[in-house]
């Protein structure tokens, strides 16, 4: 939808537009952060074209083209534009507003789209599915990753021994990107159970900071939910520590018990230490 210099809205207008058009956004960087099965893709899809339908109707309204063009939240000034009552002037018959079922379509589809806040649990999922974060996978070269999430911060290995050190990672917060030969061979989330992290907006977007702790219990419990595979890892299972690896992606989440200065709920149980995939 276009929105002309020359075009006029009223307030309730305004808002809904100013909805719709926020909730596109929303859609969009959930698909950016999230990814998405061809279905979901699809039901995507068929919901950001219901949007662009309901506002190019909401344009085509005798609302929108003749009313107040002041932002729904733009004081009004006392006496502004007042006319002066005579015996003669009689008030304009109000506009018509959109239809009722008009309303209604677009709260339906506002409703439909909008509740797309990126939670940790939504990122860690994701990433056990598929092995990607967002656009981020392995294999990408190093020069792509770093377009996408800007320059990182590279261990100090690659500062003692040049760029061209194999198998330690860049940084960027809790989110760490393992290279090789330049090229993305291992990507990890790094997490502080019983304190706050942070991951690049791209991975989890809206988020300066976020709270690291996460039990096994929940992330079990969510990956049976969207019905992601996953198995002991017997390699990193042993004293204080457990792991499991996910089916297809191989993805590997190691648990570990808290530390003594650990503000953590439960000090018996397993948290999320690091999840990470890796290549090579």
């Amino acid at each position: 939808m276009t929105l002309h210099a020359g075009a006029k809205f009223t307030g309730g207008d305004v808002v809904r537009v100013f909805q719709l058009l926020e909730a596109k956004d929303n859609v969009q960087r959930m698909t950016a952060a999230i990814p998405l099965t061809d279905e979901e893709r699809a039901a995507v899809d068929d919901r950001q074209a219901a949007l662009d339908r309901l506002l190019d109707r909401l344009a085509d309204t005798p609302t929108l083209r003749h009313s107040d063009t002041r932002r729904p939240d733009a004081p009004r000034t006392r006496g502004a534009g007042r006319r002066t009552p005579s015996a003669t002037h009689r008030r304009p018959a109000r506009q018509r507003r959109p239809s009722g079922a008009l309303i209604s379509e677009c709260e339906m589809a506002r409703e439909g789209v909008t509740v797309t806040v990126v939670t940790l649990m939504d990122v860690l999922v994701g990433f056990s599915r598929t092995g990607r974060l967002g656009p981020l996978h392995c294999g990408m070269t190093l020069a792509e990753a770093e377009n996408l999430l800007g320059p990182g911060r590279p261990h100090p290995a690659h500062i003692m021994r040049g760029p061209d050190i194999d198998g330690y990672p860049y940084s960027w917060d809790g989110l760490g990107l393992v290279v090789t030969q330049r090229t993305v061979s291992g990507i990890r989330i790094n997490l502080w159970p019983g304190s706050t992290a942070k991951l690049p907006p791209l991975v989890l977007p809206d988020s300066e900071s976020f709270d690291a702790t996460v039990l096994r219990e929940d992330l079990i419990a969510a990956l049976d939910n969207v019905g992601c595979p996953h198995a002991v890892n017997s390699t990193l299972t042993f004293g204080q520590q457990s792991s499991l690896v996910t089916q297809p992606a191989e993805v590997c989440a190691v648990f570990g018990l808290p530390g003594r200065d650990d503000h953590v709920p439960h000090g018996d149980r397993h948290y999320l230490d690091v999840i990470h995939k890796h290549t090579a």
